[in-house]
């Protein structure tokens, strides 16, 4: 049986992510982030949000839940229905969020786990395996 476990997020200090404000600079140093494979046009946005941990995506979804900002995650912007595509608010990109943070073996279920952030490719995971 495979599991999902929870637990509190770490804290960190909203003001240390690193977030790019106002939809004029997103929009002429950060394009890439304007759209996914949908090819829809974002509305004017004003956050840009790059956290490298969960910890920061927390402060983030906490700030911006005080502020009640409205709030579109990306990930690889590969959807075709406009999902990573803003329409107001702010964008979390989970681009950073790329590091395995364990590899053990569970005796009691005889199987080898990985615990990694949401952005590990394939390529990444085999790589810290093979540390």
């Amino acid at each position: 049986m495979h599991e999902i476990q929870s637990k509190p997020a770490p804290q960190a200090e909203f003001s240390r992510v690193k977030c790019i404000q106002g939809f004029e600079t997103i929009q002429s140093e950060y394009p890439v982030y304007l759209s996914d494979e949908s090819k829809l046009s974002p509305k004017p946005f004003d956050y840009l949000f790059f956290p490298k941990n969960e910890a920061e995506l927390a402060a983030v979804l906490q700030e911006m839940s005080r502020q009640n900002i409205k709030v579109t995650i990306a990930a690889a912007r590969t959807g075709l229905v406009g999902g990573s595509v803003p329409q107001e608010g702010a964008l979390v990109s989970l681009e950073h969020l790329d590091q395995v943070e364990a590899i053990f073996y569970d005796r009691s279920s005889g199987e080898w786990r990985v615990q990694a952030q949401t952005s590990v490719t394939l390529k990444g995971s085999r790589c810290h395996a093979a540390e």
